[in-house]
């Protein structure tokens, strides 16, 4: 019973972050299933590796149809850190599985990285 009432509290922590960072308005993820192949793309490449204190990476690619997907992580510590690959898609997916409009962290970010999933109507580069 206790590991049941721990795994409920750490989802509810889980799903309160998600819901807490969601934006009210904007373009939507439209194709999730293209989102998070895209999100699985730009953490295999640019998102993934080490952080400096300050660090900040970002990756835009193009969304199905039109449109496009940002991605953003910063390492608000003072100290470096490394974003695995997994970590990355699984950290940024929150944005894609629970926010129609995306999201992010707080200024501070979660634990100190800062985490934004965002859906434009522009194009990458505008």
């Amino acid at each position: 019973m206790q590991i049941l009432t721990v795994f409920i509290a750490v989802y509810a922590l889980y799903a309160s972050q998600a819901s807490a960072g969601c934006y009210d308005g904007g373009a939507k993820w439209g194709n999730k299933d293209d989102a998070v192949k895209k999100l699985t793309d730009a953490c295999s490449s640019e998102l993934v590796g080490n952080y400096a204190p300050g660090g900040d990476r970002k990756a835009c690619r193009p969304g199905l149809g039109g449109g496009s997907y940002e991605f953003e992580i910063r390492n608000t510590n003072v100290y470096s850190i490394y974003i695995s690959q997994d970590a990355c898609v699984a950290d940024l997916r929150i944005w894609i599985d629970n926010c129609t409009y995306g999201g992010k962290t707080g200024d501070m970010g979660d634990l100190g990285i800062f985490k934004r999933g965002d859906p434009n109507s522009g194009n990458c580069g505008r």
